[in-house]
C-alpha cells in the first residue's frame, strides 16, 4: 500500500464517490456522499453516508466457466524463476482463477502456461484477488498482453464448455 500524498487536499475532492465491491456473484457499485476525510497513519479515511442502493454491473467482457485444466504457474524470485504445477478453477478469455495449494508469496505478475486440450497457451497475468480455501488459495489473475489467437482459443473453449454444461442440465 502506498503512502498518502500529504500535498493533496483531499477535502477539495468531489462530495460524491463511486465505490465498487467485487462479490462471488459479480461486481456492484454505488455512489456515496463523503461526510469527512482525514489521514490516519498512512491511510486516508473516508466517512460516507449509508448508500441508498447498490447496482449490479457486469465487470467482464467475457463470461467465466468452471473448468479444471492443468497449468504451470511461474514467477520471478531473487533466486530465479519459481514454477508450481497446479490446476485452474475457472477461466474466461480475460483471466483465470488457479488453485495454489500452499501458503506462498502471491506475485503481482506471473506467467501462466494453460494446458487446454493438449495445447499449451502461454500468457502473462496480473494479480486480481485471492480467496482462502481448504488446503490453499484460489488466486485470480487477469491476462496481460495475451496474444489474440490465444484469447480466441480460450474464448472458444469457454463456449464449448458452456454448451456442454448446459446439455448436462436439460
Amino acid at each position: 500500500m502506498s503512502k498518502c500524498d500529504e500535498n493533496i487536499d483531499y477535502k477539495k475532492l468531489s462530495d460524491y464517490f463511486e465505490i465498487g465491491f467485487v462479490c462471488d456473484d459479480g461486481y456492484y457499485v454505488t455512489k456515496v456522499k463523503v461526510i469527512n476525510i482525514f489521514h490516519e497513519s498512512e491511510l486516508i479515511v473516508f466517512i460516507c453516508e449509508k448508500p441508498n442502493n447498490i447496482e449490479y454491473k457486469q465487470n467482464r467482457e467475457y463470461f467465466r466457466v468452471n473448468a479444471k485444466f492443468n497449468c504451470e504457474y511461474k514467477w520471478h524470485t531473487e533466486d530465479g524463476i519459481k514454477t508450481l504445477k497446479t490446476q485452474t478453477i475457472n477461466i474466461s478469455a480475460n483471466g483465470v482463477t488457479i488453485y495454489v495449494p500452499i501458503k506462498e508469496y502471491i506475485p503481482q505478475f506471473c506467467e501462466l502456461v494453460l494446458n487446454i486440450d493438449d495445447k499449451k497457451n502461454i500468457t502473462d497475468a496480473q494479480y486480481v484477488r485471492q480467496e482462502e480455501v481448504q488446503g490453499g488459495y484460489n488466486v485470480s489473475y487477469k491476462f496481460v498482453g495475451i496474444k489474440e489467437s490465444t484469447q480466441d482459443y480460450i474464448a472458444q473453449t469457454c463456449i464449448k464448455l458452456q454448451i456442454a454444461n448446459k446439455r448436462l442440465f436439460i
